[in-house]
């Protein structure tokens, strides 16, 4: 009788190991921030722009929120790739020039914030410091073109006082023998690639064409840019503002709205892409509103099974991804440069449905010109995919003789590296240390509650057949 007492015991706590088990090991799964991958991964991103030889300008801020920063952001920030065994050094006040850092050393960096009481942590991204032999840098590019004046924006790639920097312009090209007209300082500033002045030149002649070299001086030592040439517009010709954003692609209402007051085209432009705003489309921006403006081209991974979602005829010419996903502050033409590769192609253009998980016709049989520029129209901003007729043959079992529609030999152009080639690793560290809670330290052990359920249906398939046996005594 006591036999049988224990064994009913027995086979009754088996049963509950198994119903407890399973809620312990989902808990687990809960409190386990690396289990919470998925909405991390929506919730913050990181970004690293203005890098220089011993510092750099590093970012937390909240996805698809026009480059909103979460309140009490921190980074982690290594020489090697952040993992269990190295949390990394942690930096509290972030939104200004991370410094005292070794030249030409690439780091590592994650961020983390609290969502909504949940620890959320960034995909994982590297950049790597200016060498300390990095040259000196002059570069000057037209800001603004009328009939009778041209606006002059110089960059510095090295940090270093803008009383220096210079401008100055000509009708002929500038030589050592004409070194042209002084340009005036129309307003300074500090970009984040270093130093950043504008310069303003009037009273100029129309449809004429002016020569500009930019000049800086450090430690002693005077730094030219490339000479370039500049036309003034023609009689009725509409003028254009240029804004460089190739490294800064966030832009803050404030800076919107000073664009918007020039009453001409606004050109945004990055790097392999930009946008223009049509004469009088861009409008009063609202107050603390940000756009990021930051395009990623051919990086295939912000689109799942990217391969999957296209025609059986036509193959993936390259991917866009929008680091602003929503509204534009207006209706953009967008120039997005795909390879030249492609160019005389003929492509057509999808959005990508992260609801469906499908992709939506765009627009179609758009032409690459000869540079491999594809210009669309849009005012709204996703994830993207050009396609091409696949003019690959089959192959003798009926399957596609170009690797599953993909083009091996295209590579398209080099994107922003901020925003590139960080995916696969940071996806390989998540996977090496998905048990890992950076808050305590604590490995969880997912296989034990596994033993558990295993353990408890055996003893209970025993148990039944110890007593069926005595039953049949």
């Amino acid at each position: 009788m006591k036999k049988k007492s224990f064994l009913s015991v027995l086979i009754i706590l088996a049963m509950m190991i198994s119903l407890i088990a399973p809620v312990m090991a989902n808990e687990n799964q809960v409190t386990d921030l690396s289990e919470t991958e998925v909405e991390k991964r929506v919730e913050i991103k990181t970004e690293v722009i203005g890098i220089q030889k011993t510092s750099a300008y590093i970012g937390v801020y909240l996805k698809n929120s026009a480059g909103k920063r979460p309140e009490g952001a921190r980074i982690y920030i290594s020489t090697t790739p952040i993992s269990e065994n190295n949390p990394g050094e942690c930096i509290e006040n972030i939104y200004e020039n991370i410094s005292n850092l070794e030249p030409g050393t690439t780091y590592y960096v994650v961020g983390e914030a609290e969502i909504d009481g949940v620890i959320c942590r960034s995909e994982e991204v590297t950049f790597t410091t200016l060498a300390e032999n990095t040259e000196l840098k002059v570069t000057i590019y037209p800001e603004r073109v009328t009939e009778n004046s041209i606006g002059i924006g110089m960059n510095v790639n090295l940090l270093g006082d803008s009383t220096y920097n210079k401008v100055f312009f000509s009708r002929d090209p500038i030589t050592e023998a004409n070194i042209g007209e002084e340009a005036k300082a129309s307003k300074g500033d500090l970009d984040y690639i270093g130093g950043y002045t504008g310069f303003y030149t009037a009273n100029l002649n129309l449809g004429t064409t002016y020569y500009f070299v930019g000049q800086t001086e450090k430690d002693g030592v005077i730094y030219r840019s490339e000479q370039i040439s500049v036309t003034t517009l023609g009689e009725g010709e509409n003028p254009v503002v240029v804004e460089n954003i190739e490294n800064r692609t966030v832009l803050d209402s404030e800076r919107l709205n000073y664009l918007a007051q020039k009453n001409s085209d606004i050109i945004l432009q990055g790097k392999n892409y930009q946008f223009k705003f049509e004469k009088g489309t861009l409008k009063e921006i609202a107050p603390d509103a940000e756009y990021d403006f930051g395009i990623v081209i051919g990086d295939s991974s912000y689109i799942p099974e990217a391969d999957s979602l296209i025609k059986d005829n036509e193959k993936i010419a390259s991917t866009i991804h929008f680091n602003h996903h929503g509204k534009l502050p207006a209706m953009a033409e967008i120039t997005l440069n795909i390879g030249s590769d492609y160019a005389g192609k003929v492509v057509d253009y999808y959005r990508y449905n992260p609801e469906t998980q499908e992709i939506e016709l765009v627009t179609e049989n758009l032409v690459v010109d000869e540079l491999g520029n594809v210009i669309v129209k849009q005012d709204s901003c996703s994830d993207y995919i050009f396609t091409v007729e696949n003019e690959s043959k089959p192959d003798e079992e009926g399957g596609n003789t170009d690797n599953g529609g993909k083009d091996e030999e295209f590579n398209p152009p080099a994107p922003n590296d901020n925003h590139t080639s960080d995916t696969e690793k940071s996806n390989s560290i998540a996977t090496e240390n998905k048990n890992f809670n950076p808050n305590t330290g604590i490995e969880f052990i997912d296989n034990y509650f596994n033993v558990l359920i295993v353990t408890g249906v055996l003893l209970i398939l025993f148990g039944t057949g110890i007593l069926l046996k005595r039953k049949q005594h």
